[in-house]
Parts: C-alpha cells; sequence; structure tokens
C-alpha cells in the first residue's frame, strides 16, 4: 500500500510539470500577443484555442480518455491493435469535422472570429484539429499504462516550443496570421515527430475494432462532458464578442487567463486520480479509495485557498507586468474568478472520483447542470454587464455543480469543516497583510512581486502552523518523503 502511496504522489509530481508549463505558457503569451500586437489580437488567439479546444473533444469521441479505464492491464498484443484503431476512427472523425469547418470557413468566421475577413483562420483551425489529435490521443495512450514521464515530457516539450514560436512569429512578423501559421508549422512537426517515437517504441498494428463499441459507449458521454466543460469554461468568450467587442473578450481573457493558474493542482491531480482510484476499485481496496481521495482533497485545499487569496491581493501589480495599463479595468473580475478556479478544482477531482467508478453518464449529467446555470448566466447577464456578467455566471455555475456532486459523493467525504474553515482563517490574514504590504513598498512591479509572493508564502505558513492547518506529522511526512525520493 505505500508503494502504491508512492507512486500516486511521483506521478502527481511528474504530471504537475506539464500542467505548470502550460498554465506558465499561458501567461507569458498574454504579454506577448498584447503588447506587440494589441488587446484585439489576444482575443483572436483566445477564439481559436477554445474553438480548438471543443472540437478536438468532438472529434476524439473521448477514445483516448476511456483507455485509462479499459486498457488498465491490456495485453501487449491488445494494446497496439486497440491503440491504433482510436488513431483511426479520430482521425476520421478529426478529417470529417475539420471538412465541414473549410466548407463553411466564411460563417465560422463571422461567428467565431467577428468577420469574414478572418476565413483564413478557420482553415488553420481546421488543419491543427487533425494534427493535433493525434498528439492528443497518444499522450492519452501513455496516461493509461501510468508512463507519466512520458506524458509529462511530450506535453511539457510541446508548451515550451509552441511559446517559442509563437514569440519568434510575432516579434518577426507582428501579424495574427502569421503567428497562426507559424502555429501551424510546429503542429505538422510535431505530430510528425511523435508518431514517429510512437512507432519505434510499440511498432504497427492492425487495428482491432472489435471493442470498439465499448469505446464509445464509455466514450460518448464524456463528448457531453467535454462539451459541457467548454460551455462553462470558455463559450461566455464568444457571448462577449458577440454582444460587445472582442477587445472586451481580450481584456476578460488576461484576467481568466491569470486566474486559470490555480486550476494547475487540479487538473494535474485528475490526470493521476483517475487512473489511479480506477484501480483501486477495481482491486476492491475501498478503504484505500476513500483515503486517497480525502487526503488528496485536504493537500488541495491546502494549497489553492491561500493561492487564490494570494492572487486576489497582487492582482494590480501581476496584471501590470503581464499585459498593458488597459487591462487594469478587468482587475475587479480577479475577486469572482479565483474563488471560482478553487470550487472548480474540487468539483473536477470529484468528477474524477466519478469517473474511476465507470459513472461517465452521471458526470455528463453533473456537467449539463453546471452548463445550463452558467450559459443562463451568460445569456441574462453578458448583454447587459459584459465581462462582469461572465464572471458572475462562471462562479455560480462552479458553485451550483460542487453542490450536487458533494451531495452525490457525501459518502465517500470525510473532511473536517473546521479545518476548512482554519485554512479561509490563514488564508484571508495573508492577503490582507499581502495587500497592506504594497502601499509601504515603492518598486518596480517586476521586483515588487516576489516581495509579495514570498511575503504571503511566509505569513500563512506561520498562520497555518498557529492553527493547527499544517501538523507535524504532515512535516515530517513531507521530509521523509523528499529524503527518500528528492534526494
Amino acid at each position: 500500500m505505500a508503494e502504491s502511496r508512492t507512486k500516486f504522489i511521483l506521478d502527481f509530481l511528474v504530471s504537475t510539470l506539464p500542467k505548470l508549463i502550460n498554465k506558465l505558457r499561458g501567461i507569458i503569451l498574454i504579454p506577448i500577443v498584447t503588447k506587440i500586437l494589441g488587446q484585439s489580437a489576444y482575443g483572436l488567439w483566445t477564439n481559436f484555442a477554445i474553438g480548438l479546444t471543443l472540437l478536438s473533444g468532438i472529434a476524439s469521441l473521448s477514445l483516448g480518455a476511456a483507455t485509462n479505464k479499459l486498457l488498465v492491464e491490456a495485453s501487449d498484443k491488445q494494446l497496439r491493435e486497440e491503440f491504433w484503431a482510436i488513431i483511426t476512427v479520430t482521425t476520421v472523425s478529426a478529417s470529417f469535422l475539420g471538412g465541414i469547418l473549410v466548407v463553411f470557413q466564411n460563417q465560422f468566421a463571422a461567428i467565431v472570429f467577428g468577420g469574414t475577413d478572418q476565413s483564413d483562420l478557420v482553415v488553420i483551425l481546421a488543419a491543427v484539429l487533425v494534427l493535433s489529435l493525434l498528439t492528443r490521443q497518444s499522450t492519452q495512450f501513455y496516461r493509461s499504462q501510468r508512463r507519466m514521464g512520458i506524458f509529462a515530457g511530450v506535453k511539457s516539450v510541446r508548451s515550451i516550443v509552441e511559446l517559442l514560436v509563437i514569440t519568434v512569429a510575432a516579434i518577426r512578423f507582428e501579424s495574427i496570421l502569421e503567428i497562426f501559421i507559424s502555429y501551424l508549422a510546429f503542429h505538422v512537426v510535431l505530430s510528425a515527430c511523435f508518431m514517429g517515437y510512437v512507432v519505434l517504441d510499440f511498432g504497427i498494428a492492425r487495428p482491432n475494432f472489435a471493442r470498439m463499441g465499448q469505446y464509445i459507449r464509455f466514450g460518448l458521454p464524456l463528448v457531453a462532458t467535454g462539451m459541457m466543460y467548454w460551455v462553462v469554461n470558455v463559450s461566455d468568450r464568444y457571448l462577449i464578442t458577440y454582444f460587445h467587442s472582442v477587445e472586451a473578450t481580450g481584456g476578460y481573457a488576461v484576467v481568466y487567463a491569470t486566474a486559470s493558474g490555480l486550476s494547475i493542482f487540479s487538473m494535474a491531480i485528475g490526470t493521476v486520480l483517475f487512473p489511479d482510484l480506477a484501480s483501486l476499485r477495481q482491486a476492491n481496496e475501498t478503504a484505500e479509495y476513500r483515503h486517497r481521495l480525502n487526503t488528496v482533497l485536504r493537500y488541495f485545499f491546502l494549497i489553492t485557498i491561500p493561492a487564490a487569496a494570494g492572487l486576489i491581493a497582487i492582482t494590480e501589480p501581476l496584471l501590470r507586468v503581464v499585459s498593458t495599463a488597459d487591462i487594469l479595468k478587468y482587475a475587479d473580475l480577479m475577486y469572482l474568478l479565483a474563488p471560482a478556479m478553487v470550487v472548480y478544482g474540487v468539483f473536477n477531482i470529484l468528477i474524477q472520483s466519478l469517473l474511476s467508478d465507470g459513472r461517465s453518464r452521471t458526470s455528463a449529467m453533473l456537467w449539463g447542470a453546471v452548463a445550463s446555470v452558467n450559459l443562463g448566466g451568460n445569456l441574462l447577464l453578458v448583454p447587459a454587464y459584459s465581462a462582469t456578467g461572465a464572471s458572475v455566471a462562471t462562479l455560480a455555475s462552479f458553485v451550483s455543480g460542487l453542490c450536487i456532486v458533494i451531495f452525490w459523493r457525501r459518502q465517500v467525504i470525510v473532511l473536517s469543516f473546521g479545518l476548512l474553515v482554519k485554512i479561509i482563517a490563514a488564508s484571508v490574514l495573508m492577503g490582507g497583510v499581502v495587500f497592506s504590504v504594497q502601499a509601504f513598498i515603492s518598486a518596480p512591479y517586476v521586483l515588487l512581486l516576489p516581495v509579495l509572493i514570498g511575503t504571503g508564502v511566509l505569513v500563512y505558513g506561520i498562520c497555518a502552523l498557529l492553527f493547527g492547518v499544517i501538523t507535524k506529522e504532515d512535516l515530517l511526512g513531507m521530509k521523509h518523503f523528499a529524503e527518500q525520493h528528492l534526494s
């Protein structure tokens, strides 16, 4: 059992790397695009990225995610045959969907990018869809086999090189179209190299479609889940563009992208938690299942609640560093979006526990409820209140979803309410100190930020120890783990 827990922690640490790099990439892109090309260009980039997210989820049929449940203990022959079956099916579906985009490129351009003059971006989107899906499905396969080093390595390299490509294109060409063309060229090279590695790693086999029905039955509800996720997380950008302007979308997207850095931990946890809990369920280790889930929730609260409080406290200097002064009028949105990301993180962790039980339809229903609240709130509030209305709808939808899933999973959640109150109290005190310190320090914002972050870490650490949030056993456990595995 100790070995299983150690593997979970190591896999989590490894899977955190690509999430961290990807989020940093998103934050670094903000000043690159907004300061070189302007707020409108960042709005176009945002709409392209979220469109790719939606279309990839549909075209994949969530077959790659289904491998985490159906290929846990498969033979080498079965792995090869079913992997190539998944690649074949999803390549066909992505090509079909991309073809529809190309045929109706003007209509999609008007809806997604605010005008038919951006139809070239739709054609590029269609090509990137097919290429990126090859990489996505292959990395999902390595995840299902708990080969987290390859999974994390590919995602990390992709994010880093992608950032370099976009940066060079922005500086060299100063054109949003040239950036997208460079982005397409990057995906051509990436998909060719990674698929070559896959072939060398475990070879080519004749696709075996015998169990494809099982994959589709498990995956299709997850497609609905992915669409609901898209509605909740990114559809508000399109509504802001439609009712207001792409400039407003760019401003909202900057603050949202900054706040979404808080989701690094929940996404990394979810990457490992789904296959890990699924294996515990399959082994009928119910006690360890509950212990693992509740331990994950406890440490998630310990990290993300103070991180949210600190992010709210440093919003203004952070936005001044990563973007332009025009974005500061959206700074107050962080009071809504940072808590929303924490709530979303808990929701996502509990959803992964549902998926580990094979309850993909229940997951889809829960996401459907969240999406309904979100879409209804956006349609009601965005026309009049723009980005503020979208932020309120985001927080309200995540809170409603969390309430439902907590009720659904109440039998496996045993966290102390008193502990949660102590964490919040320590975080609020820390945030107040960090906010107050800013009035007494006169320094360039790029130098001020590390001081504020260090102050926050120190104050929260002291408060957490005084309140009993972090115990002596926690410190000894972390020291023991570090000595064994990180020295």
